[in-house]
């Protein structure tokens, strides 16, 4: 059960998991047996959340209540399973797995707003596509391409955080577009840390580099 507010539920909710407004605990109807198992999920420090409506269920006469310690990803990397939306990209599940969204910044931009510019500092930020469609916009000899249109679950800006370079391309919403922000310290620790996501960042990385490779052959920029 995903402990998350009305107001969050629908925007954030990539896995169908059940999910409880805290707020609620003590009067929300919940469509579960007394004897059924319910195990809370909520990315507040510690499980707090967690262990507080587990005492008001228990409380409500809920006879089996757990605490999913160390939330989603923790669930995740024990291999057990959560059903996802069939429609986000690998890379974009694994990263969904490993973020806590209720604590993750979110930046909202229109359409044709820049998001960033080609050779722009990073200023050690990269994103998830949380919604919307961005386009991937590259220079060729004084001309500007786009190289690619990545929709929801996919990184952006990436790049320039594992070059610790400038941005090597510009990205422009193409619609109603939500990021979810992610630092460069925390990326750093996925990679590190949960290796079936870098595997995926390596394949996509893989992926741009041939894209790239090909828009340049198709332009007659290869030297």
């Amino acid at each position: 059960m995903d402990l998350i507010r009305k107001a969050t539920f629908a925007a954030a909710h990539h896995y169908r998991l059940p999910g409880l407004d805290p707020e609620e605990a003590e009067r929300a109807p919940i469509n579960f047996e007394p004897q059924q198992m319910i195990i809370t999920y909520c990315t507040s420090p510690e499980e707090q959340q967690s262990a507080r409506v587990a005492h008001v269920l228990r409380q409500r006469g809920f006879k089996t209540v757990r605490i999913l310690k160390g939330g989603l990803g923790g669930w995740t990397n024990a291999r057990l399973p959560v059903e996802a939306k069939s429609a986000l990209p690998s890379v974009g599940l694994e990263l969904y797995k490993n973020l806590s969204l209720g604590d993750i910044e979110r930046r909202r931009f229109r359409p044709g707003e820049v998001i960033f510019k080609e050779g722009d500092d990073p200023q050690g930020e990269a994103y998830v596509i949380h919604s919307g469609t961005v386009e991937i916009r590259r220079n060729f000899d004084g001309e500007e391409r786009v190289l690619n249109r990545n929709g929801e679950g996919q990184p952006l800006g990436e790049i320039g955080l594992f070059r610790k370079g400038a941005r090597s391309a510009s990205a422009v919403a193409a619609d109603d577009v939500e990021l979810l922000v992610l630092k460069d310290e925390r990326l750093e620790w996925l990679v590190l840390n949960r290796p079936k996501l870098a595997l995926e960042l390596l394949r996509r990385l893989a992926n741009l580099v041939v894209a790239t490779d090909q828009e340049r052959a198709h332009t007659g920029g290869v030297r």
